[in-house]
């Protein structure tokens, strides 16, 4: 770890993507630790960068699967929907984000990730690195269901920025599902 890299400790908390229409960004938030200590922090991600984003978390995803010897093309993505249904199931996307007193540890202007880089942590584990080019970023241990979880988000505050990006969570996909398009028999 350098200087300009800075490890979220602590158990993760929350997570919040929402878009910000005067930035033309989606504001990432991510809060860890323990209730009392807890930290959050601030990341701005441009159209560009959750393109190049959405890209490493699937290749996260894929290399996990191709861990599995005999693995099919087909089997493969059967296995990745299966695992993002299960871990979509076990997340709580009901519960709205609300940062109690925080620490910022990356200051309270959020930053502006430019680079990203992923390397294995763990069998299954991968860490995320969000830097910028001015002060110091954030890595993140990132297992599969996480990994998904943080999918859904980009994919839904990405439909709300109206980015014009397919940003699928499942190869036969051109969309993600709302709410409201489920038929009810």
């Amino acid at each position: 770890m350098t200087e300009k890299e800075l490890y979220m400790s602590g158990k993760l908390n929350q997570i919040n993507i929402t878009f910000n229409p005067t930035e033309d960004r989606l504001l990432f938030r991510m809060t860890a630790g323990a209730n009392d200590q807890l930290s959050e922090f601030r990341v701005w991600l441009t159209r560009r960068y959750v393109k190049l984003l959405w890209s490493v978390l699937k290749k996260m995803l894929e290399e996990n699967v191709s861990e599995f010897a005999g693995v099919t093309p087909q089997g493969r993505d059967a296995y990745m929907q299966f695992e993002q249904e299960k871990a979509l199931k076990q997340t709580d996307f009901k519960t709205s984000y609300a940062p109690r007193d925080v620490k910022t540890p990356l200051g309270e202007e959020p930053f502006l990730a430019t680079r990203i880089q992923v390397r294995k942590a763990s069998k299954g584990i991968h860490t995320l690195s969000m830097q910028n080019d001015r002060g110091p970023g954030i890595n993140i241990n990132m297992p599969p269901p996480l990994v998904h979880s943080i999918r859904k988000l980009l994919a839904e505050a990405v439909a709300i920025a109206q980015w014009d990006l397919n940003l699928s969570l499942y190869e036969d996909d051109t969309a993600l599902p709302s709410e409201s398009s489920k038929l009810l028999n």
